[in-house]
């Protein structure tokens, strides 16, 4: 992978591969295998999600783990504009400029699977955000500068 990124000029010089329980657990359904679902789903439980993870979530089909077959499928959802890539029912691959990025990246969007998964476990759907927060309202609630530099969000150190 990281031979791939570099020969076609990417500015990612990290990846990560971790199996996160709650994200690992919607790939047993194929309401969220389906091409974007479950990165709507995810964006609207909270509204960090949209900003750490901006390009959403690609899901690839189960494919044997460490097989080339894994890897060229990863490799086609991050040239479709993915950054981070969910293996179904195995764990989830990202790539970003360092470690911590990737890892950021990884960490919200299980947050916000465990918030579905937390109001489905309540008894109910959680409503979700009816909107989607623009860069003004990140700006005014959590940050206090956004570049927008191969999607990288630099965060305030105070509210």
């Amino acid at each position: 992978m990281h031979d791939y990124l570099l020969a076609k000029g990417s500015p990612y010089r990290a990846s990560l591969h971790t199996h996160p329980i709650e994200l690992v657990a919607l790939t047993h359904s194929k309401k969220w295998m389906e091409k974007d679902a479950a990165t709507k789903m995810l964006w609207s439980m909270i509204p960090e999600t949209k900003a750490f993870c901006p390009r959403g979530l690609g899901m690839v089909p189960y494919m044997l783990p460490s097989s080339v077959e894994l890897a060229d499928a990863t490799i086609k959802a991050i040239d479709e504009d993915y950054d981070v890539v969910m293996w179904e029912k195995h764990g989830v691959f990202a790539v970003d400029t360092d470690i911590m990025s990737a890892f950021d990246q990884v960490d919200v969007l299980n947050k916000a699977a465990q918030i579905y998964i937390s109001a489905r476990n309540m008894g109910f759907e959680p409503e979700g955000h009816v909107r989607r927060p623009d860069a003004g309202t990140y700006r005014r609630f959590w940050f206090a500068q956004i570049a927008f530099d191969g999607n990288i969000l630099i965060p305030s150190s105070t509210p």
